[in-house]
């Protein structure tokens, strides 16, 4: 293994062989399809063994984020047909309030720790935007963060300082069947009015990252950290998530192993795993 300056720690150490999405999450997935993943990027649909992955962080930094967050959150997300356990604990308890396409559950009654669910969707978040990842193709999949907010958020996930007071996470639990079988890499978008969300979906958790730099009400009511109940909110995701990956059924070129019988037809209901 090189040595260099971790990441995280900033100290210098043996790297270790990093995961963008924790290395469980792979292995979950090619036991569940008995396959490999089917990726998708901007330029190509294939289906490969290959994961997002580089000399990142030390071996105590990983440890770090498997026991901060990754083995919890990894716990908790969707087996497809041997279950759902986030989903089945929300399932066997009573809502806080709701409307037509939402449900909200207090995580502290239905004992869940949204302290490790929000520090694994930081770190990944984190992760994805102090590092050039490389997938297929040698295309990059990264998002942006501020000075400020690289720092911030390594501070937190040191464990130096609690979470800073323009972030917030919010944990959306999907019910449908497309976002429970996907994960997709961090993506960001406007959080109006003042604000980004940075989003990312683990098999049926859909995160939530929350940087205002005014913070409201509003913000601190869909927290799963700085709501006063720990906040979790059950709904159906289909449509953000068809939204979320239409753009690579529309212009990206389809490997032949990608294809349903190698016919040349693009999957329509594909139950693969896609990262962007």
């Amino acid at each position: 293994m090189p040595r260099g300056t971790c990441k995280l720690c900033h100290k210098d150490a043996e790297l270790q062989l990093s995961h963008l999405i924790g290395r469980a999450v792979y292995k979950l997935c090619r036991k569940d399809q008995g396959d490999d993943s089917i990726v998708m990027t901007t330029k190509v649909v294939m289906k490969t063994s290959r994961q997002i992955r580089d000399y990142v962080l030390c071996a105590k930094c990983e440890d770090r984020f498997n026991k901060g967050g990754e083995r919890y959150a990894t716990s908790l997300v969707s087996r497809l047909r041997k279950g759902f356990p986030l989903l089945d604990k929300l399932r066997l308890a009573l809502p806080m309030q709701g409307g037509p396409d939402y449900h909200v559950f207090s995580g502290e009654r239905v004992g869940v720790d949204t302290d490790k669910l929000a520090y694994y969707a930081l770190s990944v978040v984190w992760r994805s935007g102090i590092h050039h990842w490389k997938s297929v193709e040698n295309q990059t999949t990264s998002v942006v963060l501020a000075t400020t907010e690289e720092e911030a958020i390594r501070k937190y996930l040191l464990g130096e300082t609690a979470l800073p007071g323009n972030i917030g996470v919010m944990v959306n639990v999907c019910t449908d069947l497309a976002s429970q079988a996907l994960v997709l890499t961090p993506t960001s978008r406007a959080f109006p009015p003042s604000g980004l969300i940075y989003k990312l979906l683990v098999r049926g958790i859909d995160f939530w990252v929350l940087l205002s730099s005014s913070p409201n009400i509003q913000f601190v009511e869909m927290c799963c950290v700085r709501s006063p109940a720990k906040k979790i909110f059950l709904r159906d995701c289909s449509q953000l998530t068809l939204n979320a990956v239409k753009h690579f059924y529309e212009g990206s070129k389809w490997a032949r192993n990608a294809r349903l019988g190698g016919a040349g037809r693009k999957p329509g209901n594909s139950r693969k795993v896609g990262e962007r």
